[in-house]
Formats: structure tokens, C-alpha cells, sequence
């Protein structure tokens, strides 16, 4: 996992420390995340590019699968905020 962008609190916070934190979204490599033998991918699509992580592609080409949010629709979160 890469290491979270904000302080993980509440239920999960000792699951979430327990996961092996290889580095930050920013300077990991494609070799270091190779190295820890995924089984697949998950994250932000603009995290799968030639200058973060490498593309969808590439890892496809290794046998890995990737999934991604592709981008946030802010009239369905309006709509879930206002059912809560």
C-alpha cells in the first residue's frame, strides 16, 4: 500500500497500519511495487501514467489487473451527502 495521504483514524486505522507501506504515490517506482508481487492494482487513474506509476497498459503487460476511479462526479456525491 502506499502510504495514505492523511491519518487513518477510527475502526481501520490498526488494519490500515498493519498493510506493508512501500513508499508515497509521488516517488514510488513501477520496480518497487513489482517487487511486492501484486496480485492487482488499485488507485486514481491519473496515478497509472509514464511519470507516476507507469501506464494501465504496462501493467496489463505483466499479468496485472488495474482498477481505477476514473474521475469524481460531484452531483452524485450531492446526492449521496443529501441521503445520509
Amino acid at each position: 500500500m502506499l502510504n495514505p495521504d492523511n491519518a487513518v483514524t477510527g475502526k481501520y486505522k490498526d488494519a490500515i497500519e498493519a498493510i506493508p507501506h512501500i513508499g508515497d504515490k509521488k516517488s514510488v517506482s513501477q520496480e518497487t511495487v513489482l517487487s511486492y508481487e501484486p496480485d492487482a492494482l488499485m488507485g486514481r487513474n491519473m496515478m497509472f501514467s509514464e511519470k507516476s506509476m507507469g501506464t494501465i497498459s504496462a501493467w496489463n503487460e505483466n499479468k496485472i489487473p488495474v482498477y481505477t476511479q476514473k474521475k469524481l462526479h460531484f452531483q452524485m456525491f450531492n446526492r449521496i451527502w443529501e441521503i445520509s
